[in-house]
């Protein structure tokens, strides 16, 4: 199935997740700012304090390594990792449709930003264009690696089916058909779907800090709005592109299976090669 037929066939479930995820970001902004928001100090007598220290004394504490808390992480982000990847394929279908509604609600977010920019005057020089040919270019792979999520180049025999077996035997039912191997493409598979979510909203907070900069720049803004500070974090262009080309790279091999296919076949042979050459050289 490819992707345009599958978001047409799941076309409400794209709308409600797009609805939810807006709604998400906007609370989730609201609630931080209000958290973040510290009163102002203020000396109602105006008298002045003047404080001079004599002796500053720098207490530093070296918390002692205990090897129990790196195990104790190690074990929770694995729980946590099985968790997400249950998760995952309980939900298959509806969490790449989640993704791909944020793709098509940041492309709608450019789109109608630099619109209404140009239309205003707000977006003037070179460096908004190199940013929307950034992102358009970006949005264009997004859809692709989601697609390839869909279908992956390199997969075990039933993925296609695995959420309509996990939901039906459960997880106990997996054994019955996959394997160890299996499961080792599965957890490439899921790191690479991570790191498309990552990359995503990435480009969606600096897609959102380009345009209120730019607009709060251009119109000699006395101070900067409240979106430019929380996502200014993300303004760097040439950090974004670095940034975002090569987890998009590393996401592409992991979902498509190609790094799998590698990491299980050519990479202990080329490994074995390496060694062999150390050892005994060429001759």
């Amino acid at each position: 199935m490819s992707l345009l037929e599958a978001i047409q066939s799941k076309e409400l479930d794209i709308y409600i997740s797009l609805f939810f995820t807006l709604l998400g970001l906007g609370l989730g902004v609201m609630v931080d700012s209000i958290r973040n928001k510290n009163p102002s100090i203020t000396n109602q007598q105006g008298n002045v304090v003047i404080l001079t220290v004599n002796n500053v004394i720098n207490l530093t504490s070296h918390p002692s390594y205990r090897p129990q808390d790196e195990r104790e992480l190690v074990l929770f982000v694995c729980f946590l990792s099985i968790i997400l990847g249950i998760i995952y394929l309980f939900l298959r279908s509806e969490v790449l449709y989640v993704l791909s509604s944020i793709t098509i609600f940041s492309i709608s977010l450019w789109a109608g930003g630099t619109l209404h920019g140009l239309y205003k005057g707000y977006l003037r020089g070179s460096a908004w264009f190199v940013s929307l040919v950034f992102a358009s270019a970006f949005y264009a792979v997004n859809l692709f690696l989601v697609n390839k999520a869909f279908s992956p180049d390199y997969a075990p025999r039933y993925f296609q089916y695995s959420q309509e077996i996990i939901n039906r035997y459960g997880v106990n039912g997996l054994p019955n058909y996959f394997n160890k191997q299996d499961a080792l493409w599965f957890v490439f598979h899921l790191a690479g779907v991570f790191l498309l979510f990552l990359v995503e909203i990435r480009v969606t907070l600096f897609s959102i800090y380009f345009l209120a900069a730019r607009k709060a720049l251009l119109s000699e803004s006395t101070g900067e709005s409240w979106i430019v500070r929380r996502t200014n974090k993300y303004a760097n262009p040439n950090k974004n592109i670095l940034y975002v080309t090569l987890l998009s790279v590393i996401a592409y091999y992991f979902i498509s299976g190609k790094f799998f296919m590698w990491f299980e076949y050519s990479f202990p042979v080329q490994f074995g090669n390496l060694i062999d050459f150390v050892l005994y050289g060429r001759g």
